[in-house]
């Protein structure tokens, strides 16, 4: 039925009009058009009326998506894969294969009142079946009165090591205003780390703090 919708209809491709090659509208809706397609491997294709088939999902290479269950071997820079076995779509950023979806963790903290008062909480816990690369850290911080805390993003290794990956601090913040607080990060953390956690540390004045945290990663192939 023209204009209606099949239940259980599969959609294998669609025929696009398109204009004369001379920039005229298309006289022959037979002849002038595109189709965009399913192939066998997955992808999706565009094949024109003169009978050229192209790929439009395309890496830096002008590779395909390279499904599959492993990465290809020697790939260009900014070259893409979807993993099937994993259903993530990564690229290759010249050293390493990251997820092109970024994701973030969030988190809030306040911190009372009192000489080098300082509260931490277990941030995020770090997956085991590979490793995670963390792109950004944001705070959004309010200081009462006029006061220093410095807030840590630290890496816990399973032997109990702290190290610092971040810092971010409110030094110069007016009083009871909302100030926010950004740094680029581009590490990479194994999964032998436990844990992150964040920490926030008085350095002046006495006042209390509350601390918004957004954190931004992407995992590892």
């Amino acid at each position: 039925m023209p204009g209606g919708v099949f239940s259980g209809a599969k959609l294998h491709g669609i025929k696009i009009r398109e204009s004369a090659n001379d920039g005229s509208d298309f006289s022959n809706p037979e002849t002038d058009y595109r189709l965009a397609f399913l192939g066998e491997d997955g992808l999706w294709h565009v094949k024109d009326s003169a009978g050229a088939v192209t790929n439009p999902y395309t890496g830096g290479s002008g590779t395909s998506l390279n499904p599959g269950t492993s990465f290809p071997g020697s790939p260009a820079t900014n070259e893409l894969c979807f993993r099937t076995d994993r259903g993530l779509l990564y690229y290759y950023d010249g050293t390493r294969w990251l997820t092109v979806t970024e994701y973030e963790a969030h988190a809030y903290l306040v911190g009372s009142a009192g000489a080098t008062s300082d509260v931490n909480i277990y941030f995020m816990p770090i997956r085991a079946d590979g490793d995670t690369y963390l792109t950004k850290f944001f705070i959004s911080s309010r200081v009462i009165l006029a006061a220093t805390w410095v807030v840590h993003l630290m890496q816990i290794t399973t032997a109990g090591a702290q190290n610092d990956i971040a810092t971010l601090s409110t030094a110069g913040d007016s009083a009871n205003t909302e100030t926010r607080h950004e740094t680029d990060i581009n590490a990479l953390v194994p999964n032998t780390t436990f844990h992150l956690d964040v920490f926030l540390d008085e350095q002046t004045g006495s006042t209390s703090c509350t601390v918004s945290v957004t954190l931004r990663y992407r995992r590892v192939g």
